[in-house]
C-alpha cells in the first residue's frame, strides 16, 4: 500500500526446468496461481480505478502472455442523467506478446498492440416489489496481429433484462437446541436473459487473456433463480446479530446453442453473461449453519442435456474450540469416474506445538487409490512458525519429508514446502 490511494504487486517466479513444480509443489501446479514475473500498479479512488501491468515470461517452458505494458481504466456505477442510467465501463491500452512453451507446436506471436473497450449501459427500473433492469454493453477490440489475416477487429454486442423480487415473512420461533431466536424467511426470485453477438471466433485470436480473447462468442440463454433464506438472530442479550442459518439456492440455465462438448457442467454468471459456461443445466447449493462453529456444505449439477447428474458434493466443517477444527467431505464427479472422500483435522496441542493431518481417497478410480496423504507438526517460536511435513502420493508413489520455516503473519515468505496445512493455514493455529 502506498500513499494517495496507490496499491503495488512485484512478482517474480524462476523455475530450473519445467518438471519442477509438478515434482516438488505438486497442488500449485494443479490448482495454484499462474507462475508471474510482474510489477503491477494500481491507484483506485470512489468509483474508479487506473491500472499498469508489466510483465514478462522468465521460464521458456511456460506458455504466458507478456504486457509491455499495459494500461486500463475502470468505472463502476457511474450514474447518468440524473441517475436515470447507469455506465459500467473498462478500457485497456498495451504492447502484448503471446509466448507459448518454446517445445511445443503452438504459434507464438510478435509485439503488437491491443486496444480492448467495454462499456454497459443499465436502466433500472422499480415496478412496485419488482426490480427490472434492461441493459445494452458493447465491447471493441483491436488486434494489431492475429493468427489468421493479420490484425483483426472485433464488435461483441449484448443486450438484455435482468429482473428480481425480494419477500419474508418472521416467524416467532425459538430453540435453544439449534441456537433459533426468531427465524425470517427471505426469497428471492430472478430471471435473466441476455443476446449476445461478435464477428469474431476466438479461433481466429491468440489464446491470450480467457476474459477478452477465449470466451467471447455467439451465446443467447436465459436463467431463472430462486433463492431462499432463513436468518436468525445469534448472539448475548441485547449484543445479537442477524445470520444466515439456512441457504437454499436453484437456478436453471437455458441456451439457444448448448456448448455439449464442454468438459465441465453449465453455469451462469449473472455479473458477466457473456462468460457463462454455456450448458443446459440445473444447480442446486445448501448451507446449514447448524451453529456458529459448525456448517453443513452440499451442492449439485444436473446436466440438461445427458439427463444426468455430472457433479455432486458435500461437507461439513466444524470448529469445536480454539484448538480443534476438522473438515468431512465427499465429491462425486461422472465425467472423471471419480468418487472422492476428504478428512482432515488441525489440533493444537499447546502453545507451542499443532498437529495437522489430511487424507483424501478415490473410492472409484481404478477401483480405489489414494490421492493425497499429508501430517504435519507446526512448532510456534517467538515471531517465527517451523513446519515438519510428512507426505504420500500413490498416484506418483512419492513420499516425502519436507521442513519450512515462515514469519508471524507473512506466510507468504516461506522457505520450504508451502503447504503444511491442505486444511487450512496452519500459522493461524
Amino acid at each position: 500500500m502506498l500513499p494517495k490511494d496507490w496499491q503495488a504487486q512485484l512478482e517474480l517466479s524462476y523455475q530450473c526446468d519445467r518438471n519442477f513444480l509438478e515434482q516438488f509443489f505438486t497442488n500449485d501446479f494443479n490448482a495454484g496461481k499462474e507462475q508471474d514475473t510482474l510489477i503491477y500498479l494500481k491507484k483506485q479512488r470512489d468509483n474508479w480505478a487506473f491500472t499498469s501491468l508489466l510483465q514478462i515470461r522468465i521460464n521458456d517452458f511456460d506458455t504466458q502472455t507478456e504486457s509491455l505494458p499495459e494500461f486500463a481504466f475502470h468505472t463502476v456505477g457511474k450514474p447518468l442523467l440524473n441517475d436515470l442510467l447507469t455506465l459500467y465501463a473498462e478500457a485497456r491500452a498495451g504492447i502484448k506478446r503471446y509466448r507459448p512453451d518454446d517445445e511445443s507446436a503452438l504459434i507464438g506471436s510478435h509485439t503488437f498492440l491491443r486496444v480492448d473497450i467495454r462499456q454497459e449501459i443499465d436502466w433500472p427500473v422499480h415496478l412496485g416489489p419488482l426490480n427490472v433492469t434492461p441493459y445494452v454493453m458493447n465491447r471493441a477490440t483491436y488486434w494489431d496481429e492475429a493468427p489468421i489475416d493479420g490484425e483483426k477487429n472485433r464488435s461483441y454486442n449484448q443486450a438484455g433484462v435482468r429482473a428480481n423480487m425480494h419477500f419474508w415473512r418472521i416467524f416467532d420461533v425459538e430453540n435453544r437446541m439449534w441456537d433459533i431466536n426468531h427465524l425470517r424467511h427471505v426469497v428471492t426470485p430472478e430471471a435473466h436473459a441476455f443476446i449476445g453477438e461478435t464477428d469474431v471466433r476466438p479461433g481466429d485470436l491468440y489464446p491470450m487473456d480467457p476474459d477478452i480473447e477465449q470466451q467471447l462468442q455467439r451465446k443467447r440463454g436465459v436463467n431463472f433463480a430462486l433463492n431462499q433464506r432463513l436468518q436468525t438472530k445469534r448472539g448475548l442479550p441485547g449484543k445479537e446479530w442477524i445470520t444466515d442459518w439456512m441457504r437454499l439456492n436453484i437456478s436453471a440455465g437455458f441456451y439457444e446453442s448448448a456448448e455439449t462438448t464442454m468438459p465441465s457442467g453449465g453455469r451462469f454468471f449473472s455479473y458477466r453473461p457473456e462468460y457463462s459456461l454455456a450448458r443446459d443445466h440445473v444447480n442446486a447449493e445448501y448451507f446449514w449453519h447448524i451453529s456458529d462453529s459448525t456448517t453443513l456444505l452440499v451442492d449439485t449439477n444436473y446436466d440438461w442435456d445427458l439427463g444426468k447428474f455430472r457433479r455432486i458434493n458435500g461437507a461439513i466443517a466444524v470448529q469445536r474450540n480454539p484448538r480443534l477444527r476438522y473438515f468431512l467431505g465427499a465429491r462425486w464427479l461422472r465425467d472423471q469416474g471419480s468418487g472422492i472422500g476428504t478428512a482432515g483435522i488441525n489440533y493444537k496441542i499447546n502453545r507451542k506445538y499443532s498437529i495437522s493431518a489430511f487424507q483424501q481417497y478415490d473410492f472409484e478410480y481404478r477401483d480405489g487409490r489414494n490421492l493425497a496423504t499429508s501430517i504435519s507438526i507446526i512448532r510456534r517460536l517467538s515471531r517465527w512458525y517451523t513446519g515438519l511435513t510428512f507426505t504420500y502420493d500413490e498416484a506418483t508413489d512419492d513420499v516425502g519429508l519436507a521442513i519450512a520455516f515462515w514469519p508471524e503473519g507473512i506466510p507468504e515468505t516461506r522457505i520450504g514446502l508451502r503447504a503444511n496445512s491442505l486444511l487450512g493455514r496452519s500459522d493461524r493455529n
